[in-house]
């Protein structure tokens, strides 16, 4: 029916295939398939039936899919930084009010129109005022009035 030869290729296939895959898409996921297709390739190699090789290769991908798989992704977590969206690098920075502040607390900063949340102080920001940018919850602003070298 298959030669050895034939079983050679189907997982050499597999295993580059998964890698490519892999690549491709920076998972990280398809990498532990060529692991097992690679160990499976071992067993082809000795003359082992393909049913062995089959075997092999589900139990070794699904052991490094269940243990290897969330330890792989908790160290990339870990070691690279993740990127802040505009929106969350806007948190610590001081700007003045250049525009008058409507009746909807609405402020302009970096030519988008926020809604403002001043932390009880609404009434005390007023066009020239310097404020800084503390948090941001949704589409509002958090800011506080800022002096000088220290928030009040």
């Amino acid at each position: 029916m298959f030669n050895i030869i034939q079983f050679i290729i189907l997982w050499v296939t597999i295993a580059i295939v998964a890698a490519v895959v892999d690549i491709a898409t920076s998972n990280i996921l398809y990498v532990l398939f060529s692991v097992g297709a690679i160990c499976a390739l071992i067993l082809a190699l000795f003359g082992v039936r393909f049913l062995p090789q089959f075997i092999v290769f589900g139990v070794v991908s699904i052991v490094l899919l269940v243990f290897l798989y969330p330890l792989i992704r908790r160290v990339i977590k870990e070691r690279i930084p993740q990127t802040k969206t505009m929106e969350e690098s806007y948190i610590g920075n001081c700007f003045m009010i250049d525009g008058d502040i409507t009746k909807n607390n609405l402020i302009k900063y970096k030519g988008v129109y926020w809604t403002m949340i001043a932390n009880g102080q609404e009434s005390d920001i007023q066009k020239g005022d310097t404020v800084k940018v503390t948090g941001i919850d949704g589409n509002k602003l958090i800011i506080e009035k800022y002096y000088y070298n220290k928030t009040i």
